[in-house]
């Protein structure tokens, strides 16, 4: 379930799986974006990290090949 924050952007924030589905990828391959940093996220808790719906559609922008 995405939350909404006042951060200046969209404001919508997206669990692993969400932002795995908007990726096309698997859960694991956004860990592996997470531990290379390439991916912003937001560590909620010890275990909870939500992603910004902004930054995704930004990293999907910067990923592209021409």
């Amino acid at each position: 379930m995405a939350k909404n924050i006042d951060d200046g952007k969209d404001g919508r924030l997206l669990n692993k799986r969400e932002t795995a589905a908007r990726l096309g990828l698997g859960v694991r391959g956004v860990e592996g974006l997470m531990s290379r940093r390439a991916l912003p996220f937001h560590r909620i808790s010890a275990r909870a990290v939500r992603f910004a719906e902004a930054d995704v559609a930004d990293f999907l922008l910067k990923t592209r090949v021409k």
